[in-house]
C-alpha cells in the first residue's frame, strides 16, 4: 500500500498519522506551568521530539519531555514547562518519524503576564 515502506529488515513501516494535538494557540501564564501534547497512529521509530522558539528541545531543568505508548500503534509525546518565562512564547513543533517520513504538529504558545497589584491606596486622615 501507499502508506507503507518495507525496511531493510523486511518489516513494513506505516507512515505516522496525527491523531490529536494541543490547540493551535495555547495561552500560558507567566510564572505558571503549561504542557503540550501530540499523538500519532502508526509506526514511530524512536521518541517523539520537540522544537521550540530556540531550536530543538531536550529534557533539562526547564523542559520535561516524554514519549508514551498509549495503546498499540498510538504514541504520544508531551512537553511540560514547570515555570513559564516570557522567552517561552512562540511556535512549538512535535515530530514523529520512521523510515518513511517525518510528521509534525505545531502549536503557538502565547505568554500572558497577569497585572501586578498597585499600591494606590493612601492614608486618609481621620475626621472628627
Amino acid at each position: 500500500p501507499d502508506d507503507q515502506l518495507q525496511t531493510q529488515d523486511g518489516n513494513c513501516d506505516v507512515a505516522p498519522q496525527l491523531v490529536s494535538k494541543s490547540a493551535t494557540i495555547v495561552m500560558a501564564t507567566f510564572g505558571e506551568g503549561f504542557a503540550l501534547y501530540c499523538s500519532f497512529k502508526g509506526v514511530v521509530r524512536g521518541p517523539i521530539t520537540w522544537a521550540g522558539p530556540g531550536g530543538d528541545l531536550d529534557e533539562n531543568t526547564h523542559y520535561s519531555v516524554e514519549t508514551l505508548v498509549v495503546v498499540e500503534n498510538i504514541v504520544s509525546g508531551r512537553l511540560k514547562v514547570a515555570v513559564t518565562m516570557a522567552s517561552d512564547g512562540g511556535l512549538y513543533t512535535c515530530k514523529a518519524k520512521n523510515s518513511r517520513t517525518i510528521v509534525t504538529a505545531t502549536s503557538n504558545v502565547v505568554v500572558t503576564v497577569p497585572p501586578r497589584p498597585t499600591a494606590r491606596t493612601r492614608a486618609v486622615p481621620a475626621t472628627t
